[in-house]
């Protein structure tokens, strides 16, 4: 099992407290800053509104006493005019980054004090915030390709547009001051109190980590004789006195389960043992019901391991097939004499009842609690299938058969092929494995055979060390 890494508990306590006090700190701040935040842009505003209305006013009591004169259309006192209205509005300009401008009906630029901005880039800005004659508008973004904040409204009198703005940086200014200082406020007040609150924890731990440490040494050690000394008389020395009474516990029971588990390991080879000479009973139970094939259990057995090792099989896999395979034939016990030992060539009724063997293994072993015998029962009821669908007793084709069983099917012809019996001679390597490559398709699965053979040498060393006598 793997172990999860996670934080010491003086490090979870810490990092539950500062986020605590920070968490606080930024909430109450955030929502002074949102106060803050709409108070200085509603003074912002309201003073370039009043800016505004301050110039309306000027150029108002200008125009009027033109009026009143009948000079209104006299170019000389017209251009003193503009140029009053333009002085009015340098005296206006306070901080670095206000910009008043005004434009004609006709979108030129009448006067602009304030800012170095290309014409194109104002006039272009002008165009997209035109208030019109009777309203008028606020500015929030580009303006004359800098980011800006202001107020444009209509000189009726005299045609022209005025936009009085302010660089949003200036605008603000004093509410990004007021936020800079508050966060080196809220980092200094974190860092002083995780200083304190660390130095706190870490010595209230202390003596839990001695007692844990003691601990420690007597499990890894497994010397659960020895004593936790309790450091002080709160809840870390009851949990050394709980400590020790748990190690008077398991130093006893260590003892009693060091003895059962050495018996339950010298029961559990016995037991394997006894189920192994079990096996081999029974595999020479069918052997010597059909005696021709003296070592053949052996050598299926140990062909049927090798091939489910290579196709990928676990190794618990590949040890069961090494023991249920040499029970395919246990079925043959059920089969009378005249038929197992006939010289010549079976009739149909006698080769139908030869037949039956597979399902006879199958009901002698299907209800073992053994997994080897249930593993030979699916073997021996599938043995005799084929891959073309042809095989007996299911008619079982491809993959539907099971691959313990296409598996026996290749091994056991294989050992038949290559070993003497009393009606033939033992086939050579080369001769049996073209045979069984012929029918490669059709009676064998392709894929095995090819894995089989592709590990020829391995294969005939099975055959030469456990060959018949």
């Amino acid at each position: 099992m793997i172990k999860k890494h996670v934080l010491g508990l003086s490090a979870r306590l810490l990092f539950f407290i500062i986020p605590v006090i920070s968490g606080s700190l930024i909430i109450s701040g955030s929502i002074t800053g949102l106060y803050a935040d709409r108070g200085v842009k509603k003074v912002m505003v309201r003073l370039i509104e009043y800016k505004a209305e301050d110039l309306i006013r000027h150029s108002s009591s200008q125009w009027n006493l033109l009026l009143e004169n009948n000079l209104q259309n006299d170019p000389a006192y017209m251009e003193s005019f503009e140029n009053s209205i333009r002085s009015y509005s340098l005296t206006m300009l306070q901080e670095e980054g206000e910009w008043i401008l005004a434009v004609d009906e006709d979108n030129s630029i009448v006067f602009s004090v304030g800012s170095s901005a290309s014409d194109d880039s104002i006039l272009e800005s002008a165009g997209e915030n035109a208030p019109g004659e009777t309203g008028d508008i606020w500015i929030d973004g580009n303006f004359g390709g800098e980011s800006r904040l202001g107020y444009g409204f209509f000189l009726p009198a005299l045609g022209w547009t005025v936009y009085i703005t302010e660089l949003r940086q200036t605008f603000y200014a004093d509410l990004y001051f007021i936020r800079w200082n508050y966060i080196i406020m809220v980092l200094l007040t974190a860092i002083i109190s995780s200083f304190f609150i660390y130095y706190y924890i870490h010595r209230s731990l202390s003596p839990l980590k001695t007692v844990i440490s003691d601990m420690q040494n007597i499990v890894q050690n497994r010397n659960f004789g020895k004593r936790v000394i309790p450091v002080q008389n709160d809840e870390v020395g009851e949990l050394a006195r709980e400590f020790n009474l748990m190690s008077d516990y398991l130093d006893r029971a260590m003892t009693r389960l060091k003895n059962i588990a050495r018996s339950e390991i010298e029961m559990r080879i016995e037991i394997r043992n006894r189920e192994r000479e079990t096996l081999e009973v029974l595999s020479k139970v069918s052997d010597h019901k059909d005696p021709e094939t003296a070592r053949h259990t052996s050598r299926v057995g140990m062909y049927a391991s090798l091939l489910s090792e290579l196709r990928g099989d676990s190794t618990e896999e590949s040890d069961l097939m090494r023991w249920s395979v040499p029970l395919h034939d246990i079925g043959k016990v059920g089969i009378p004499d005249a038929i197992l030992l006939k010289n010549g060539a079976l009739n149909k009724t006698e080769r139908l009842t030869m037949e039956k063997h597979v399902i006879i293994g199958n009901e002698v072993l299907k209800d073992s609690a053994s997994p080897i015998l249930r593993a030979g029962a699916d073997i021996a009821i599938s043995h005799h299938e084929r891959w073309d669908g042809s095989g007996y007793p299911g008619g079982l084709k491809g993959r539907d058969i099971p691959v313990r069983g296409r598996i026996t099917g290749i091994v056991d012809v294989f050992d038949a092929l290559t070993t003497a019996r009393p009606y033939k001679e033992a086939w050579s390597l080369k001769r049996a494995v073209e045979y069984i490559r012929e029918r490669s398709g059709t009676e064998f699965d392709p894929e095995l055979v090819e894995l089989l053979f592709a590990n020829l040498e391995r294969v005939e060393a099975i055959l030469i060390e456990y060959g018949d006598e």
